[in-house]
């Protein structure tokens, strides 16, 4: 239909490829230091998801909002 326009990403493709991104960083070992255990996967207001500590209060600047929400 429209050659020039590059298909939109798969939802399967886009785990994947997040899948990769999570698997090399826990395999780096600088975050190996680093205390991770206590992370949730949380779903953010504007739909995308996070991996935040459920016992901390996180503050979120004008620019994060509209970053956030949009």
């Amino acid at each position: 239909m429209h050659d020039h326009y590059s298909p939109r990403e798969t939802m399967r493709a886009r785990l994947e490829r997040e899948l990769a991104a999570l698997q090399e960083a826990l395999a780096d070992p600088i975050l190996d230091e680093l205390n991770t255990d206590d992370l949730e996967w949380t779903r953010l207001p504007n739909g995308d998801f996070a991996w935040l500590r459920p016992d901390t209060r996180y503050v979120v600047t004008n620019a994060g909002h509209e970053a956030i929400v949009s």
